[in-house]
């Protein structure tokens, strides 16, 4: 059964929104959130990618204004991918890491409790949990009494990605041959859930981010691990507790001011 539709809109203004997303793109989202208002049982989200086009309060509250408008149950604030159409364009998407901190801070010491009750606010980066204003980590510390592995990262844990050809995934960003578990259209799921790789990421084994005190609650992003040190077993590069872990030139590229 259908219960949750998630419809991506980076920004509240059509001209920002169809800048990233492609000419027209704002229209459609705007017709389809229509449709969708109309159906109560089911749970709607905005998936908002952020980039350095849309990382302002301004654009927050707008797009909270536009999901409360059309009946949207929840906004989820993605946290930043390094590949795809924004590491294409680096140079002009990639948010300074100062201003990317302070839009994660925002989020969840002002946002998610101006709305509170209203419209859910989820923010998709694992350590976003640093800043929680109440108790760091504190709504996955709640989780984890009624879920026991749950981190903020649940690739692994309590979430896994399948691709349209079948094939199981820890996470749909982890599409390379070794992190591919086996296929649903030969095998069973049941069959599936107990290797190597699954106990590995159950065991919080990356090389720095398995020594903070927070690993249990966060866990990092493995993809984005992948995709700076070319080991998902590392580091979360854009923690800002892992800075001290990465060289100048990739300083550079993520935009970090010394």
């Amino acid at each position: 059964m259908l219960d949750w539709i998630a419809v991506s809109i980076d920004s509240y203004l059509a001209e920002v929104n169809d800048y990233l997303r492609g000419k027209g793109v704002y229209e459609k989202v705007i017709e389809t959130l229509k449709i969708l208002s109309q159906y109560e049982n089911i749970y709607k989200s905005l998936s908002v990618t952020l980039t350095s086009k849309n990382i302002s309060k301004d654009n927050a509250e707008g797009l909270v204004k536009l999901g409360k408008k059309y009946n949207v149950d929840a906004i989820v604030f993605n946290m930043i991918m390094l590949e795809g159409n924004l590491f294409e364009n680096i140079a002009d998407l990639m948010p300074s890491y100062d201003g990317y901190l302070k839009f994660i801070k925002f989020l969840e010491t002002e946002l998610i409790t101006k709305y509170f009750g209203d419209i859910e606010i989820m923010v998709g980066e694992p350590w976003a949990g640093l800043f929680d204003p109440v108790m760091l980590f504190g709504l996955t510390k709640i989780m984890k009494t009624v879920i026991p592995n749950t981190r903020m990262c649940s690739a692994g844990l309590t979430s896994l990605g399948v691709f349209s050809n079948g094939d199981l995934t820890l996470c749909l960003m982890l599409r390379e041959k070794q992190f591919i578990i086996g296929n649903l259209t030969k095998e069973k799921l049941i069959d599936l859930i107990d290797n190597d790789i699954l106990r590995k990421i159950r065991g919080n084994s990356k090389v720095i981010c398995g020594l903070c005190e927070y690993s249990n609650y966060c866990g990092g992003c493995y993809a984005r691990s992948l995709q700076v040190f070319k080991n998902a077993f590392y580091a979360d590069p854009l923690c800002p507790r892992n800075i001290k872990y990465l060289s100048p030139v990739i300083k550079e590229k993520l935009k970090f001011s010394e």
